[in-house]
């Protein structure tokens, strides 16, 4: 056998992986589309949801750097649960989605990721999303032989057409401590219940009619 015919020989066994870059920044209550091309899937570098920065989005009047500035812990564990191994997604910059890493601080998101062309096939994880008004209970559940993995969770009021027509308070309200109790309670577990009220989570923004939102994925 030739040495050139070899060398083709062994070219055709490897595997190339295609990869285009990309950044973008989106101002928070926008959302960001991710596309990749046709065979090429979604693979998150990096997210950061917060702020740390006093000149992005700054047409606004709450947009004033936070000291030490401020970024969901959920920004890319969110992100990669969503669009990981996906040809689109959406992936939206609101409290609901990450949480609130400083409220009454107007915020951002920025994403990276690439598109790559797996050698392997891709085992998209799904993220699932549940919102229940105050007073209710929010129940999230995976298949019996998987378990929850909670990836954020929000407790106040951001939008004025969630749960009813309400006023929202001057920048939204949210609780601060909403993450970390919904994990304590839910985590490892393939149903909970969880009671959307300031018994559980404090009040935020009283005299506000307020939900809860949970984002979550099954492994």
């Amino acid at each position: 056998m030739s040495r050139y015919l070899a060398v083709l020989i062994s070219v055709a066994f490897v595997t190339f992986v295609t990869v285009e870059a990309a950044k973008k920044t989106v101002c928070e209550h926008e959302s960001l589309d991710i596309k990749c091309w046709k065979n090429a899937v979604i693979e998150i570098q990096s997210s950061l949801y917060g702020r740390q920065s006093g000149a992005i989005c700054a047409n606004h009047p709450k947009a004033a750097l936070p000291n030490g500035g401020c970024s969901a812990s959920s920004s890319l564990s969110v992100a990669k649960a969503t669009c990981d191994g996906k040809q689109t997604c959406n992936l939206a910059a609101s409290n609901g989605v990450f949480g609130d890493p400083c409220g009454g601080t107007f915020k951002y998101m920025t994403t990276s990721w690439s598109c790559v062309k797996p050698h392997l096939p891709v085992e998209a994880v799904e993220a699932n999303y549940q919102t229940a008004c105050e007073g209710s209970t929010l129940k999230i559940s995976c298949p019996w032989n998987k378990a929850i993995k909670v990836l954020s969770g929000f407790y106040g009021r951001q939008s004025n057409n969630i749960c009813g027509q309400w006023s929202v308070p001057q920048q939204g309200c949210s609780a601060s401590n909403v993450l970390p109790m919904v994990q304590h309670l839910c985590d490892g577990l393939f149903m909970c219940n969880i009671p959307a009220n300031n018994n559980a989570f404090g009040d935020p923004c009283g005299g506000t009619h307020k939900y809860m939102t949970v984002s979550w994925t099954c492994k």
